[in-house]
């Protein structure tokens, strides 16, 4: 039986619709600051190894090219705390629409095999060490092309199957559907959790066909390291563990209440299946300098549920990652963060983005919160997705 644990401006005034270019990277304005990092082509083969995946849009940003995000892959040596990118092959192709870009689950390490996952929104890929890479056939449900509507993806530990959050109608498909009465002028709606295997075997349901509503849907998928089940987010502040059936093991949340917002931007299984980390987004209505995130941790069959207390502080938490040995964990924050504000009113208008960015560090601690240490020097302005791979 499952176990349940309860847990536009307003403008007014005469509006003129102008026709404008993008021009985030007008020198008026404050840009991302800019690194000169040491390339490599390779993954190290020694030390304490840190990936990151990132890309975020501010004014001039650099990995921001003809409309498109570019996604770059950082490289952190924890021995001696230095930082390099890794240039992979330039037939990967690394420009993520916005639209996905501001989805962190692009890419996903499989520990077994020493392979990275990535994908865009058009190609995936699998990216070994030395840069050396495949090309993935992902096979579509119905009509759907290749890639669409899938929202995060998780690769398991042997890198055998992929799983990922679809969200997406099929045009093709406008067979009437009682639930669902837009089905017929829009298409088949797709909600739901699949996965299959990276040779492209036809797609499997996990979570599909549950009630529709205006804004639910599956993502944050994260595979097991047996590879037996999956841990996924539900209705954006839910946390299920199912098994490879669907068979829901574990409900936790929702992690809901009238003054405050919460969604789980995160989730990730400790190396030894022991226990979830996740990661909790309160908005509070009316109290933003409540606003926070949360790295919760908990036992595998939901019991010992605890927010992390970092530093003897509850420090926010963007996104983080388990070390091999399951002892401690690296994650971005904006503890000792500094801040640089975009003033350029076409950058607000065009994106829709807050014109402040709150800059991470990047810290390890103890997995109970102690030993706090900052590993970056320079704080980064991008969203960011995490992998201890070493």
């Amino acid at each position: 039986m499952p176990v349940n644990v309860t847990l536009h401006a307003a403008m007014v005034g005469l509006l003129v619709f102008v026709s404008v270019t993008p021009c985030y990277g007008d020198n008026l304005f404050p840009e991302i600051p800019t690194k000169d990092l040491p390339i490599v082509k390779t993954i190290p083969s020694s030390g304490e190894i840190v990936l990151e995946t990132r890309s975020y849009v501010l004014s001039g940003d650099p990995v921001y090219r003809g409309g498109k995000f570019e996604i770059e892959i950082a490289i952190f040596n924890l021995a001696d705390k230095s930082e390099a990118i890794w240039e992979i092959p330039s037939d990967i192709e690394r420009s993520v629409n916005p639209t996905y870009a501001y989805s962190n689950n692009r890419a996903s390490w499989a520990s077994k095999t020493r392979q990275l996952f990535f994908a865009n929104d058009k190609r995936a890929y699998l990216i070994n060490e030395d840069g050396s890479h495949q090309r993935l056939s992902l096979i579509m449900p119905g009509n759907l092309k290749p890639l669409d509507g899938m929202r995060d993806f998780s690769i398991t530990e042997d890198g055998r199957f992929i799983a990922y959050g679809l969200y997406t109608r099929d045009e093709a498909d406008k067979t009437p559907d009682p639930i669902d009465p837009i089905a017929v002028k829009y298409g088949k709606f797709y909600r739901d959790l699949m996965y299959q295997d990276i040779d492209g075997s036809v797609p499997i349901s996990i979570a599909g066909g549950q009630t529709i509503y205006l804004g639910s849907y599956v993502v944050r998928p994260a595979w097991s390291p047996d590879g037996t089940k999956i841990a996924y987010v539900d209705k954006v502040d839910s946390l299920v563990v199912a098994d490879v059936k669907g068979r829901i093991l574990l409900s936790i949340g929702p992690f809901r209440s009238l003054s405050v917002e919460k969604k789980i931007l995160e989730v990730k299984w400790s190396p030894d299946g022991k226990r979830l980390g996740f990661i909790v987004d309160e908005f509070h209505y009316g109290h933003r300098s409540k606003n926070r995130t949360t790295l919760y941790t908990t036992s595998a069959d939901g019991q010992d549920l605890k927010p992390l207390s970092i530093g003897g502080d509850n420090i926010n938490v963007s996104t983080f990652a388990w070390s091999p040995s399951g002892k401690k964990i690296v994650f971005r924050s904006d503890y000792e963060r500094k801040e640089i504000c975009n003033l350029n009113l076409m950058f607000f208008m065009q994106t829709e983005r807050s014109p402040c960015r709150k800059g991470e560090f990047l810290f390890t601690s103890d997995i109970d919160g102690s030993d706090l240490k900052r590993v970056s020097k320079e704080p980064d302005f991008r969203r960011s997705q995490l992998f201890w791979i070493r």
